[in-house]
């Protein structure tokens, strides 16, 4: 069982966003502050907003890589278990064999 990461949750962050920047965009249009004064804030803040999504979608793809590496190791411990019990039990069949035949040995002499 691993971290799964859904593209609703990613379609989710990015209404979000576009929800927020809306708002400010909205709120800084009808303040007193000026209208260059508020163009810059929102620029800045849509720009941060726009780094914080490079961020997350970067941490996705390398949490979406680590997933994948350690489902792949997984899959070969596996593998190697099912060949490791495979082996010990084709030796102790042979070591049971062997000793049957012993045992035969030493009954019929």
């Amino acid at each position: 069982m691993g971290i799964r990461i859904s593209g609703d949750w990613m379609s989710g962050v990015c209404r979000r966003n576009r929800d927020r920047l809306h708002k400010l965009r909205d709120r800084y249009a009808t303040s007193d502050s000026g209208p260059g004064r508020g163009i810059s804030n929102l620029d800045l803040e849509a720009n941060a907003e726009a780094e914080r999504l490079v961020e997350v979608r970067k941490r996705t793809t390398e949490l979406k890589t680590s997933v994948d590496d350690l489902r792949g190791q997984s899959v070969k411990l596996k593998v190697r278990l099912q060949g490791e019990k495979s082996r010990k039990q084709k030796l102790e069949m042979a070591v049971f064999k062997k000793r049957l035949k012993s045992c035969e040995r030493l009954v019929s002499a």
